[in-house]
């Protein structure tokens, strides 16, 4: 009788938490993208900062503080695409630079992964400053736009 009554116990106890199960992810959908300008020298040196460009008066002006001049501008269709640009600020040495790791969409938002690549400890570097960037061209889908950032070291031997 006790170990029934120890066995129904068990089960009490153990029914509710195996009903607590990790809620399910969304599946995430891959969102194509071009890479349309990449630069270890742009004019946002400052401090990182990421912008998203809806809009080609903005594009315009983001482009022009980047550097670039509207001959060499990349074209963007806003009414169906939009840009993520991303500036990494001051670097003090070469070595520096960003890839894009993924787009994606869960539905309820855009995920931009991008790979910030910083040089390792026995890396050779120029010792000149950069500033780098890159602009990401994706479709407009009408949701929120989250970027990530993750370092990543260059192995050199």
């Amino acid at each position: 009788m006790k170990s029934l009554a120890l066995i129904a116990l068990a089960l009490g106890i153990c029914a509710p938490l195996a009903s607590l199960t990790p809620a399910t992810a969304a599946a995430s959908t891959p969102v194509p993208f071009t890479v349309i300008a990449e630069s270890a020298f742009s004019g946002y040196a400052d401090a990182p900062v990421d912008t998203l460009i809806v809009r080609k008066r903005m594009y315009d002006a983001v482009w022009a503080n980047h550097g670039g001049t509207a001959a060499n501008q990349p074209p963007v269709d806003f009414s169906s695409e939009m840009v993520v640009a991303s500036f990494m600020g001051f670097m003090s040495t070469s070595g520096y630079g960003f890839s894009v790791q993924s787009v994606s969409t869960d539905g309820t938002k855009v995920d931009v992964v991008l790979d910030n690549h910083f040089p390792g400890n026995n890396c050779n570097v120029l010792f000149v400053i950069t500033s780098p960037a890159i602009f990401v061209k994706i479709p407009k889908l009408g949701l929120p736009v989250v970027i990530t950032h993750n370092p990543v070291a260059q192995n050199c031997p």
